[in-house]
């Protein structure tokens, strides 16, 4: 036996002690080697939390691509009828592995292929898929007032407003006009008298036969024409906004420069030939052959949040008041979407605009910034009216996110060992399982939200509701997506 055989056996005993060993050393890999922090009782007692499998993953097969299924490597793909929530730091490939590879439509059975209205910070999104989106057909409309792709479009919001409607009109100056810290008589009177001005202002714009923001916004500083311009017309608004201009309240100047805000946008000259002889309309859009992107600079957006405010209100509107339930589906994509500032009117069109054919798409770098931007409640309303809500690249140090991500996956019953002793007796201990709380996020034993992987949450009814693993889609490494993509060199070397 000193050999390794023994002469119990016909070959000294070589066949069992290998057998043996792979029976001892696999077991030891199976026990060791295991992610798992329990068995899975399925009694439930604390929860029954689970990713979704993959005949659930299978069905998800046609419309916006999230990511790809982590065994088949094939697309997973979602059709939409409400609104989308993205959550990533910067840098962690949301852009690309989004929006990019979307709108490029790579040649795959089930791709999306709708209209898209896209705010685009960097150009970066318009860059790479303006030249494929025309190729394909589209028509593709790009606002850029400072130059940084070179788009050459125009969008007057006045040249086709309809002068008696005032409620709309009344709505608009509001989404312009500055919000108040605190809600008090005063900071209402002031914007109530500015609204009234600013549908005074417009109105004159449109009368006169000039129908620009820039119009409006000169009648604003010269009351006097203001006045002439609405002429003798009997309606409520010409006669209260005389009136004004004829009293000696004390809070005029106050008034005039609250609603002079509303315009604060048309002070570079840019943003003045941007809105003047409008080379489309927003009701292109309804065609489903028509996009546009918005591509706005980081640092000038909330200089001009005023007037993407205007653009998205108005988008909203026509999509409103032109249903048609054979019209496709309307993708509104908002990258960096803390940039545009607090805007009212998604947080209510969140729940209202996906009826009307309009799905929201926003982009966050953290939650936090959705709490800074609508406070808790506006946050609450944009992720729980959501019907997909993505995540990925939770940092390490966000040990409060970190909690909250781990609680959204849920907990799951396990059965874990324990070992027990009785106290004062010498001997041997006792092992026994017991029923435990365990955390899905544990489960695997791999860091779900790792470089290369993302979590998606469904509020859907014709998806599973369990949460689901995926990876990252990566345009540039994925041959899917050869030759469809222009290339943009990366600014700055590492």
């Amino acid at each position: 036996m000193i050999q390794g055989k023994h002469l119990a056996f016909g070959d000294g005993g070589t066949m069992a002690i290998a057998t043996l060993a792979v029976i001892v050393f696999g077991g030891a890999f199976l026990i060791m080697g295991t992610s798992t922090p329990g068995l899975r009782d399925w009694r439930s007692v604390f929860g029954r939390a689970r990713f979704a499998n993959a005949s659930e993953r299978a069905v998800m097969n046609v419309g916006l691509e999230l990511g790809l299924d982590p065994v088949s490597g094939r697309p997973v793909r979602v059709q939409v009828e409400g609104n989308l929530v993205s959550i990533a730091p910067p840098r962690t490939g949301k852009t690309s592995g989004l929006i990019i590879n979307n709108l490029a439509m790579p040649p795959d059975p089930g791709v999306w292929d709708g209209p898209a209205v896209v705010i685009d910070p960097k150009g970066e999104i318009y860059r790479r898929i303006a030249a494929r989106r025309r190729r394909l057909g589209r028509v593709v409309r790009c606002i850029d007032p400072f130059g940084i792709v070179a788009g050459r479009d125009r969008w007057n919001p006045l040249a086709t407003l309809d002068p008696d409607d005032t409620l709309y009109l009344q709505h608009l100056a509001r989404q312009l006009l500055p919000g108040s810290a605190t809600a008090n008589e005063s900071s209402q009177f002031f914007r109530n008298r500015a609204t009234t001005l600013f549908l005074g202002a417009a109105l004159a714009a449109i009368r006169s036969g000039r129908r620009s923001p820039l119009a409006a916004a000169v009648f604003l500083k010269d009351l006097p024409a203001l006045k002439a311009a609405l002429g003798d017309s009997d309606d409520l608004v010409s006669r209260a906004v005389r009136a004004f201009i004829d009293s000696e309240a004390k809070s005029k100047e106050d008034v005039v420069s609250t609603a002079e805000q509303a315009f604060d946008w048309l002070l570079d000259a840019r943003m003045q030939h941007l809105t003047q002889d409008p080379t489309f309309e927003l009701r292109d859009l309804l065609s489903g052959d028509t996009d546009l992107f918005i591509v706005v600079p980081s640092e000038a957006t909330e200089i001009i949040s005023g007037f993407l405010r205007w653009l998205l209100a108005d988008l909203f509107a026509v999509a409103r008041r032109h249903p048609d339930p054979n019209r496709r589906r309307i993708l509104c994509i908002v990258d960096e979407a803390a940039q545009l500032g607090r805007f009212d009117a998604i947080v209510k069109a969140v729940g209202e605009l996906p009826g009307h054919g309009v799905s929201l798409w926003t982009f966050w770098q953290s939650r936090q910034q959705m709490l800074d931007v609508y406070g808790e409640a506006g946050a609450g309303t944009l992720m729980d009216t959501a019907e997909i809500v993505t995540v990925s690249d939770l940092p390490a140090i966000s040990v409060e996110e970190r909690e909250r991500f781990s609680r959204m996956l849920g907990r799951y019953t396990a059965r874990l060992p324990s070992t027990s002793q009785t106290k004062g007796e010498e001997g041997p201990s006792s092992t026994s399982q017991s029923l435990q709380e365990a955390s899905l996020e544990d489960e695997t034993g791999e860091d779900i939200l790792a470089a290369d992987r993302l979590v998606v949450f469904a509020n859907s009814r014709r998806y599973t509701r369990h949460p689901i693993r995926l990876r990252k889609t990566v345009p540039h490494k994925d041959t899917r997506f050869d030759g469809l993509l222009s290339g943009v060199a990366p600014v700055g070397r590492s």
